[in-house]
């Protein structure tokens, strides 16, 4: 397969993975009257929640949440992992006064799950998720115990500081959902610019088509997305070419199968 054929596979991949809450039509959209979730108990009930969460946030649900995605196998599936570890790292670093009652209701996942757990703990950065995260640690065995944390321990690289790549792209969209924080999805924007390059990398490329796409695909969805690009190529304006790319068609009314063919 030659790089034009990879790179065109990949970003088929990609928009896949980005695409599939939509697809399922689990998502109310932005504005419409909001019910409230009781429970999680399907893809729709966890789309719903995440995606609807920086407008209408229900944190007493998150780690029905976490448990969900174990049963249905996310834990061990390289796609879903960042976004189950963005959904944890920020819910922790938001709500420490409720670390201690999600962490009692995890208990049951599997040990090898919670590998995820403590990290999300640690990229939490707060002296609560560290306590947290050296308590959870007495539970694996002591050949393989993570590490104790203190204020002075080495910091992971914080999601918004992460190099962008799809994966990565997933964790600020995750992110942004979780806290309504504009920088996640400012920074998104940030790997818009490569597309100009007359001969950029090629993960590169597939890092900046899935930001475009996926940017278009939530600025039709949510208002204060397009919102937020406006505010970026100001205060960004080496973006506003790309930015404007992707607000125009954001404008372009959604072409039905049928009338492709035509």
């Amino acid at each position: 397969m030659n790089k034009f054929s990879l790179l065109i596979s990949l970003l088929l991949v990609f928009a896949a993975v980005f695409s599939e809450p939509a697809s399922s039509n689990a998502v109310e959209k932005s504005g419409d009257v909001y019910k409230a979730l009781k429970k999680i108990n399907s893809r729709k009930d966890f789309d719903q929640w995440l995606l609807m969460y920086f407008e209408h946030p229900q944190p007493e649900l998150t780690a029905q949440a976490l448990l969900f995605s174990e049963k249905k196998g996310d834990f061990d599936n390289k796609e879903q992992e960042p976004v189950l570890f963005a959904i944890a790292s920020r819910q922790f670093a938001q709500n420490p006064e409720k670390i201690s009652a999600w962490l009692e209701e995890l208990a049951g996942l599997k040990l090898a799950h919670k590998v995820l757990i403590w990290k999300a703990l640690w990229s939490a950065d707060t002296d609560d998720a560290r306590a947290a995260a050296n308590k959870l640690a007495q539970q694996f065995p002591e050949s393989n115990r993570p590490q104790e944390l203190t204020a002075s321990s080495k910091k992971t690289t914080p999601i918004i500081s992460m190099e962008l790549n799809p994966g990565v792209l997933e964790m600020l969209w995750t992110s942004y959902f979780i806290t309504g924080n504009s920088n996640y999805v400012a920074r998104i924007c940030e790997a818009l610019p490569v597309l100009a390059k007359d001969k950029p990398d090629v993960n590169r490329i597939v890092t900046a088509g899935a930001a475009q796409w996926s940017l278009v695909d939530n600025g039709k969805k949510y208002g204060k997305i397009v919102d937020i690009c406006q505010q970026t190529k100001v205060n960004k304006p080496e973006l506003t070419l790309q930015i404007d790319k992707v607000l125009e068609a954001v404008k372009k009314p959604d072409v039905e199968p049928n009338d492709r063919e035509k």
